[in-house]
C-alpha cells in the first residue's frame, strides 16, 4: 500500500498530463467541428493555417488520403505529421503566403450512428480575396468518432472535381442529415 502511494505522488503533485491540448469547444458538435476545420485551413496573406487547432481536432492515428491525379501512382494514407509537413512545404513553395488561402464549405451531408459520423463536405478553394473566383472544388470524405464528450477526426480522404468527373448534384444540394422527412 505504501509503495503504491509513493508511485502516485508524482501524479498527485503534478497532475495527470493528457497528450492532447485542451478540448476546443467546437468539437462537441459535428457542425461546429466541420466549420472549425475549414476555418483552421484558411489564412490571410502572410499567415498560415492554424496547425495547433488542426492537431487538436484529430484523433491519434488520424489518416489522410490525398488525390493522386493523373500521376499514375497509387493512393497512400499518411498520418497527421507527414500531412502537415507536406502542406506546409506546399504553402511555402506557392504564392499562398503572399496572397491568401481560403477553403469554404459549399455543402455537408452527414450520416451517423452512435459514436460514428461520416460527412461528405463539398468545398471550394480560393487564392486571394474572399470574392475571388474558386480555383478548385472538391469533396472531403471525413470520418468522425465521438469519445470523451467530443468529436474527433479519424480520417479525411479528398478528391477534386475535374473534366469528366463533376461533383454529383446530390452532393451539391444543401445539408442533409440522413433523417427521413414526414
Amino acid at each position: 500500500m505504501f509503495r503504491l502511494c509513493l508511485l502516485c505522488l508524482p501524479i498527485l503533485a503534478f497532475g495527470y498530463q493528457d497528450t492532447k491540448p485542451t478540448v476546443p469547444e467546437e468539437t462537441t458538435a459535428v457542425d461546429s467541428l466541420i466549420e472549425g476545420l475549414y476555418k483552421a485551413c484558411t489564412f490571410e496573406a502572410g499567415g498560415e493555417p492554424d496547425f495547433e487547432k488542426l492537431r487538436a481536432y484529430c484523433l491519434d492515428g488520424v489518416s489522410f488520403v490525398q488525390p493522386v491525379g493523373s500521376s499514375g501512382r497509387a493512393a497512400k494514407a499518411i498520418g497527421l505529421d507527414p500531412f502537415l509537413k507536406l502542406w506546409e512545404r506546399d504553402i511555402q513553395r506557392s504564392r499562398k503566403t503572399k496572397t491568401a488561402f481560403r477553403e469554404s464549405i459549399v455543402s455537408v451531408h452527414k450520416r451517423g450512428f452512435g459514436n460514428l459520423m461520416h460527412c461528405y463536405v463539398v468545398f471550394e478553394i480560393r487564392i486571394g480575396a474572399k470574392d475571388s473566383p474558386a480555383r478548385a472544388r472538391g469533396v472531403d470524405s471525413i470520418q468522425l468518432y465521438k469519445d470523451r464528450g467530443r468529436w474527433w477526426i479519424a480520417s479525411i480522404t479528398t478528391d477534386f472535381e475535374r473534366p469528366g468527373k463533376p461533383i454529383p448534384a446530390w452532393l451539391l444540394a444543401k445539408e442533409s442529415s440522413g433523417k427521413k422527412k414526414g
